[in-house]
């Protein structure tokens, strides 16, 4: 296929279900990996100019905010990607007024609020750094919710300009201001400027205006479906964040520092691969909920690519996880290495379990999401402050690990269920990439070395290795791999 059909393709997709589906695809993926290497290089930077105290203090006021956010967040988004009618511009202006009543009352509420919070933690920095973050709540209010039809109508790559432009901002003006003044207000003022960026965007990369309109049988219709996805929102946000609030409070700024930039990259790939399955899959089971045989296909090829991925990059941050905290980050970070190790397993298993949340929510049952992730909050709740008193930031991060995986044998009995997919092909899904990993693992150990050079030499080793045995292991098993790609590629045309 020629370079320019291939560029035509990025912008003008062919028509069809499962074509869109894997344009959305690669727009999905090229827009996490660039946001993700865009972050990774602000964190970086910021990591050698800035010190674990100053990102532990924004990561409370950025708690803080997210609190205040996912209590206030009914779901309406989520609702309107998974209705099956196509045109939901009747709803659109419900869901605005609604979002920007939200956005000033949590101005006025995050302004009251943070001579409390900055009491609570003993910290009087934070209340001018929360009052900032309630300028964010009020600009996020008022972003047009049009943008929901990138998901709904698989056009993603309209959303990578709105999204990325977004990032860069953020990046961007947080770089430069931590090299002129090297102060955390760095992290906070390109949060805020990523945010002004974005609600900008919005209004240029979509068509439709939002009215200042509010229909009480409409915001009626979407919170029926909008009230499990509230509630599971909230479950998954106390059981992903509470963590950061028990260790700010019982360790402080700088162990806090230290645990989220852990939970930063133990979490990078399931992040990314996270965010790409839910973008996409989401409204593809939307559309394919009523049939049955391609749902299981569609949800079985998911699953294995998620594996094919997330499962090496596991294995492989886990190894190389002391050379590049000591060699990129600097020596001042070297105390998260083991909470990293431990929160990159955990990531993996949260990747899984997103493949079960986006078919819940696709196939109208997102309750399941909700109890799936209540079985998850509660281990947490068990063990979180036992371990954290006994064994610190390691401690949290076995709490959160022990959770995420107490949610895979519901995952695991309700994607059957719904997809009627046996059990032996959830164990040839797995099988594959976790014999592939474990010959990967060897020679990765053996080459890495607490030096940039070591470091980049383990990586390099790693994919190579890794690439060829999967390659190997398929042909063994009469798959076709080639084949296989050339028939997605064939599609793209």
């Amino acid at each position: 296929m020629e370079l320019r059909r291939y560029v035509r393709w990025l912008f003008s997709p062919a028509e069809g279900l499962s074509n869109r589906a894997v344009h959305s695809g690669v727009w999905s993926f090229a827009l996490n990996g660039a946001n993700r290497v865009v972050q990774l290089l602000k964190t970086i930077i910021l990591a050698n100019l800035l010190s674990p105290d100053a990102f532990g203090l924004v990561a409370i006021a950025i708690i803080t905010f997210e609190v205040s956010q996912k209590i206030t967040d009914i779901g309406f988004d989520h609702a309107l990607v998974q209705r099956k009618e196509s045109n939901v511009d009747e709803y659109i202006d419900t869901t605005w007024v609604v979002q920007a009543f939200r956005g000033v009352v949590l101005l006025v509420s995050l302004s009251l609020v943070a001579p409390l919070i900055a009491t609570w933690f003993s910290d009087p920095r934070l209340t001018p750094v929360i009052r900032v973050f309630a300028l964010v709540a009020l600009l996020d209010g008022v972003i047009n919710p049009a943008i929901i039809y990138f998901q709904k109508d698989l056009e993603l790559h309209r959303e990578f300009g709105y999204r990325f432009s977004g990032t860069v901002a953020n990046v961007g003006t947080a770089i430069l201001t931590a090299v002129w003044y090297e102060t955390f207000w760095a992290l906070v003022v390109g949060i805020i400027a990523g945010k002004i960026v974005e609600l900008l965007m919005s209004f240029v990369v979509t068509d439709y205006r939002p009215k200042f309109r509010f229909n009480r049988d409409l915001a009626g219709e979407l919170l029926q479906f909008s009230k499990w996805v509230y509630t599971s929102s909230i479950t998954i946000y106390i059981a992903q964040q509470g963590d950061d609030s028990l260790v700010g409070w019982l360790l402080g700024s700088s162990a806090l520092g230290l645990y989220r930039l852990s939970f930063q990259f133990g979490n990078a790939p399931a992040t990314e691969i996270a965010n790409v399955v839910s973008s996409v899959t989401f409204p593809l089971y939307s559309k394919l909920q009523d049939d049955t045989p391609a749902l299981r296909h569609t949800f079985k090829r998911v699953t294995e690519a998620v594996f094919v991925a997330a499962l090496p990059a596991t294995v492989g941050i886990v190894l190389v996880a002391p050379p590049f905290t000591k060699v990129v980050l600097g020596e001042q970070w070297t105390p998260m290495i083991p909470a990293l190790q431990i929160l990159v397993i955990g990531g993996f298993v949260r990747t899984v379990a997103q493949t079960g949340r986006s078919l819940f929510r696709g196939c109208g049952v997102p309750r399941w999401d909700f109890w799936m992730n209540v079985v998850r909050l509660a281990v947490i709740l068990l063990t979180i402050w036992p371990l954290t008193q006994e064994f610190g930031i390691e401690g949290a991060a076995l709490s959160v690990t022990l959770g995420l995986f107490s949610m895979l044998p519901l995952w695991l009995f309700q994607t059957q269920r719904i997809t009627e997919t046996p059990f032996r092909h959830y164990l040839k899904i797995f099988l594959v990439p976790a014999s592939a990993s474990v010959v990967m693992a060897v020679p990765v150990y053996l080459v890495r070395r607490p030096t940039l050079f070591g470091f980049l030499a383990s990586v390099t080793v790693g994919v190579f290795v890794y690439s060829v045995t999967i390659y190997a292991i398929l042909r063994i098993l009469g798959r076709r791999p080639v084949a296989e790609l050339r028939q997605i590629t064939e599609t793209l045309s």
